[in-house]
C-alpha cells in the first residue's frame, strides 16, 4: 500500500483469524504470572516479535512496549504491577536500531501536534539519537525508582533490525546499588 492508497480496515479480517484460533486455543490453563518471573520493556515497533526474538512461550513474560520501549512513568507502574502482584524478578530492556523516535524532533512533534488540535501534550514524546544511551538511560531510571523493588537482575539490549542480533548495553555504574 503506498500513500496515495485509502486506508482499508483489517479488523473484519483479524476477528476471522482469531475465530479460527479461538477453535484450535493453545494457552488452556496458563497461570496469571509469568513462569520465568520476567517482565519485558520494548518498543512498539512492529518489526520485533518479542517471543520470537527472546524464544519465549505463551505465560513466560509480560511484555510491556510502548514507542521507543522508553521507561515511562506507565512502564514503572506496570513493573510495579508486575513484580509486586505477580512475583516477576527479573526485567529486560530491548531498544532497537533504526527506530522512529531517532529520526523526530520532540518540539517540532509538539509543535506539528499542537498546530492540528489546539493544545500542547503535556507528555514526553522521548525522543533520542542513540538507542544504546537510551537503554542505559532506562536501566538508571530503573534503578533510581523507589518503586521498583526487585533490581539485582536488570539488563539492556539494542536489537539490531538488519541481524536480529541482540547487543547488551552496560549500566550507568553510578545508578546501581
Amino acid at each position: 500500500m503506498t500513500p496515495a492508497d485509502p486506508f482499508l480496515p483489517s479488523t473484519d479480517e483479524l476477528l476471522v483469524h482469531n475465530a479460527r484460533f479461538a477453535d484450535n486455543f493453545p494457552d488452556h490453563g496458563l497461570h496469571l504470572a509469568p513462569r520465568r518471573k520476567l517482565a519485558v520493556v520494548a518498543c512498539m515497533d512492529s518489526r520485533m516479535d518479542i517471543f520470537q526474538i527472546l524464544g519465549l512461550d505463551h505465560g513466560d513474560a509480560h511484555i510491556i512496549r510502548n514507542a521507543g520501549g522508553v521507561v515511562t512513568d506507565d512502564v514503572i507502574r506496570s513493573l510495579v504491577v508486575s513484580q509486586r502482584l505477580l512475583g516477576t524478578q527479573e526485567i529486560i530492556l530491548i531498544h532497537h536500531t533504526n527506530c522512529g523516535l531517532q529520526t523526530v524532533s520532540e518540539d517540532g512533534f509538539k509543535s506539528d501536534i499542537e498546530r492540528d488540535c489546539g493544545i500542547k501534550p503535556w507528555w514526553a514524546i522521548e525522543t533520542f539519537t542513540d538507542p544504546h544511551v537510551d537503554v542505559r538511560q532506562s536501566m538508571s531510571r530503573l534503578h533510581s525508582s523507589p518503586f521498583i523493588t526487585t533490581k539485582g537482575h536488570i539488563r539492556g539490549f539494542v536489537y539490531d533490525v538488519d541481524t536480529g542480533r541482540l547487543i547488551e548495553v552496560q549500566p550507568d555504574d553510578r545508578h546501581i546499588g
